[in-house]
């Protein structure tokens, strides 16, 4: 695959985001989900109860292990970037993990388009 055709997965997955945006704001509204969890809410109690997923620390040592095992995914990145986005402390971490964990997606999502087409070659 060339680096023009990798780029046109890319840019083809970025404009479905874009799409499905649309989407989300139709299903849910346009900016009326709280944006981290409530001010009540313990940040374990919102991690581990509500959200179902492991701790910052969990899922970093889950991560690096399955890439050490070679068995590392795009989903066990994922999963670390959503656990560090879960436990953001102000509104600019938030912001920044939040978009590692869009970033980390899209690769997701391309990667996929990649190997099926390679596939279909």
């Amino acid at each position: 695959m060339t680096k023009v055709e990798k780029q046109q997965i890319v840019r083809n997955t970025v404009s479905a985001l874009i799409d499905e945006l649309a989407l989300q704001d139709q299903k849910w509204g346009e900016h009326r989900i709280h944006p981290l969890r409530p001010a009540e809410m313990h940040i374990d109690d919102f991690r581990n109860y509500t959200l179902m997923i492991p701790s910052e620390k969990q899922a970093k040592i889950n991560c690096d292990g399955s890439f050490e095992s070679g068995r590392g995914s795009w989903m066990h990145i994922l999963i670390e970037e959503v656990a560090e986005a879960a436990e953001s402390k102000s509104a600019d971490e938030a912001i920044k993990e939040l978009v590692q964990v869009a970033a980390v997606a899209i690769q997701a999502a391309a990667s996929v388009a990649i190997q099926r087409n390679e596939e279909l070659l």
